[in-house]
Protein backbone atom coordinates (compact mmCIF):
# COMPACT_ATOMS: atom_id res chain seq x y z
CA UNK A 1 0.00 0.00 0.00
CA UNK A 2 1.62 3.31 -1.07
CA UNK A 3 1.90 6.06 1.49
CA UNK A 4 1.20 9.73 0.83
CA UNK A 5 4.12 11.52 -0.81
CA UNK A 6 2.92 15.04 -0.09
CA UNK A 7 -0.24 17.08 0.26
CA UNK A 8 -0.83 20.36 -1.55
CA UNK A 9 -3.38 22.97 -0.48
CA UNK A 10 -4.47 25.27 -3.27
CA UNK A 11 -7.16 27.81 -2.34
CA UNK A 12 -10.20 25.72 -1.43
CA UNK A 13 -9.12 22.54 -3.25
CA UNK A 14 -7.09 19.74 -1.69
CA UNK A 15 -4.86 17.70 -3.92
CA UNK A 16 -3.12 14.57 -2.71
CA UNK A 17 -0.40 13.04 -4.83
CA UNK A 18 0.40 9.41 -4.17
CA UNK A 19 4.09 8.78 -4.60
CA UNK A 20 4.72 5.87 -6.93
CA UNK A 21 8.15 5.33 -5.33
CA UNK A 22 6.96 5.33 -1.72
CA UNK A 23 6.13 1.97 -0.15
CA UNK A 24 6.27 0.44 3.30
CA UNK A 25 9.78 -0.65 4.23
CA UNK A 26 10.53 -3.32 6.82
CA UNK A 27 13.71 -4.74 8.35
CA UNK A 28 13.83 -8.43 9.33
CA UNK A 29 16.36 -10.90 10.75
CA UNK A 30 16.99 -13.13 7.75
CA UNK A 31 17.55 -16.44 9.57
CA UNK A 32 14.41 -16.29 11.72
CA UNK A 33 12.26 -13.98 9.55
CA UNK A 34 11.66 -11.97 12.75
CA UNK A 35 10.16 -8.60 11.95
CA UNK A 36 12.32 -5.85 13.49
CA UNK A 37 10.82 -2.64 12.07
CA UNK A 38 8.10 -1.31 9.80
CA UNK A 39 8.97 2.14 8.53
CA UNK A 40 10.47 3.87 11.59
CA UNK A 41 8.43 1.86 14.11
CA UNK A 42 10.17 -0.82 16.15
CA UNK A 43 8.23 -4.08 16.16
CA UNK A 44 10.80 -5.94 18.22
CA UNK A 45 11.34 -3.84 21.34
CA UNK A 46 15.12 -3.47 21.30
CA UNK A 47 16.59 -0.16 22.46
CA UNK A 48 19.77 -0.88 20.47
CA UNK A 49 17.89 -0.67 17.14
CA UNK A 50 16.92 2.52 15.34
CA UNK A 51 15.85 3.27 11.79
CA UNK A 52 16.99 6.40 10.01
CA UNK A 53 15.20 7.68 6.94
CA UNK A 54 17.16 10.71 5.68
CA UNK A 55 15.03 10.83 2.53
CA UNK A 56 12.26 8.70 1.07
CA UNK A 57 14.67 6.40 -0.80
CA UNK A 58 17.06 5.54 2.05
CA UNK A 59 16.21 3.34 5.03
CA UNK A 60 19.12 2.63 7.36
CA UNK A 61 18.96 0.13 10.21
CA UNK A 62 21.35 1.15 13.00
CA UNK A 63 22.46 -1.35 15.63
CA UNK A 64 24.01 0.32 18.65
CA UNK A 65 26.47 -1.50 20.92
CA UNK A 66 26.83 -4.46 18.51
CA UNK A 67 26.91 -7.85 20.26
CA UNK A 68 28.14 -11.24 19.07
CA UNK A 69 24.49 -12.38 18.96
CA UNK A 70 23.82 -9.71 16.28
CA UNK A 71 25.90 -11.71 13.76
CA UNK A 72 23.80 -12.84 10.79
CA UNK A 73 21.62 -11.67 7.96
CA UNK A 74 19.39 -8.60 7.88
CA UNK A 75 16.77 -8.16 5.19
CA UNK A 76 15.38 -4.88 3.92
CA UNK A 77 11.96 -5.62 2.44
CA UNK A 78 9.78 -3.29 0.35
CA UNK A 79 6.08 -4.08 -0.16
CA UNK A 80 6.00 -3.71 -3.92
CA UNK A 81 4.19 -6.21 -6.16
CA UNK A 82 6.10 -8.43 -6.43
CA UNK A 83 7.80 -7.87 -3.08
CA UNK A 84 11.46 -6.80 -3.26
CA UNK A 85 14.12 -7.52 -0.69
CA UNK A 86 17.84 -7.35 -0.18
CA UNK A 87 19.87 -9.23 2.43
CA UNK A 88 23.06 -7.98 4.03
CA UNK A 89 25.20 -9.97 6.46
CA UNK A 90 26.80 -8.66 9.63
CA UNK A 91 29.95 -10.42 10.87
CA UNK A 92 30.94 -9.45 14.40
CA UNK A 93 34.65 -9.66 15.26
CA UNK A 94 35.23 -10.80 18.84
CA UNK A 95 38.79 -10.34 20.16
CA UNK A 96 40.49 -13.46 21.56
CA UNK A 97 40.16 -14.14 25.26
CA UNK A 98 41.47 -16.96 27.43
CA UNK A 99 39.04 -19.21 29.27
CA UNK A 100 41.16 -19.02 32.43
CA UNK A 101 39.59 -21.93 34.31
CA UNK A 102 40.44 -24.27 31.40
CA UNK A 103 43.93 -22.95 30.55
CA UNK A 104 47.15 -24.28 32.12
CA UNK A 105 49.20 -21.66 33.91
CA UNK A 106 52.07 -23.57 35.52
CA UNK A 107 52.88 -27.29 35.37
CA UNK A 108 55.75 -29.04 37.18
CA UNK A 109 57.05 -32.38 35.93
CA UNK A 110 59.93 -34.80 36.27
CA UNK A 111 62.18 -35.37 33.29
CA UNK A 112 60.94 -38.18 31.06
CA UNK A 113 57.26 -37.88 31.99
CA UNK A 114 54.41 -36.72 29.79
CA UNK A 115 52.41 -33.57 30.48
CA UNK A 116 49.38 -31.96 28.91
CA UNK A 117 49.10 -28.19 28.62
CA UNK A 118 45.67 -26.79 27.87
CA UNK A 119 44.99 -23.50 26.17
CA UNK A 120 41.33 -22.62 25.73
CA UNK A 121 40.51 -19.41 23.92
CA UNK A 122 37.41 -17.86 22.53
CA UNK A 123 37.03 -15.37 19.68
CA UNK A 124 35.74 -14.76 16.18
CA UNK A 125 37.26 -15.45 13.78
CA UNK A 126 38.79 -18.46 15.54
CA UNK A 127 42.11 -17.33 17.07
CA UNK A 128 45.40 -18.96 16.06
CA UNK A 129 47.12 -20.55 19.04
CA UNK A 130 50.91 -20.83 19.04
CA UNK A 131 52.85 -22.64 21.76
CA UNK A 132 56.32 -21.19 22.40
CA UNK A 133 59.05 -21.90 24.88
CA UNK A 134 60.45 -19.10 27.03
CA UNK A 135 63.39 -18.82 24.61
CA UNK A 136 60.89 -18.02 21.80
CA UNK A 137 61.17 -21.37 20.01
CA UNK A 138 57.83 -22.36 18.45
CA UNK A 139 56.60 -25.78 19.56
CA UNK A 140 53.35 -25.98 17.60
CA UNK A 141 50.71 -23.78 15.99
CA UNK A 142 46.96 -24.42 15.96
CA UNK A 143 46.96 -28.18 16.43
CA UNK A 144 43.33 -28.52 17.48
CA UNK A 145 41.59 -31.49 19.04
CA UNK A 146 38.24 -29.74 19.33
CA UNK A 147 37.05 -26.70 17.46
CA UNK A 148 33.48 -25.58 18.05
CA UNK A 149 31.83 -22.18 18.28
CA UNK A 150 35.13 -20.40 17.63
CA UNK A 151 36.91 -22.35 20.39
CA UNK A 152 40.13 -24.23 19.77
CA UNK A 153 41.64 -26.66 22.25
CA UNK A 154 45.25 -27.59 21.52
CA UNK A 155 46.66 -31.10 21.53
CA UNK A 156 49.50 -32.48 23.61
CA UNK A 157 53.08 -31.28 23.48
Amino acid sequence: MPIVDHCLLESSKKAITLGSDLFLVAWLRHETQSLLTIQKHLVLKNSRLTVKNPDYRHWNLHIHDVQESDRGGYMCQVNTVPMKSLVGFLDVVVPPSFLDSETSSEVLSREGTNITLSCRVRGHPTPTITWRREDGQTLMTNICQHQTEGRCQNGEI
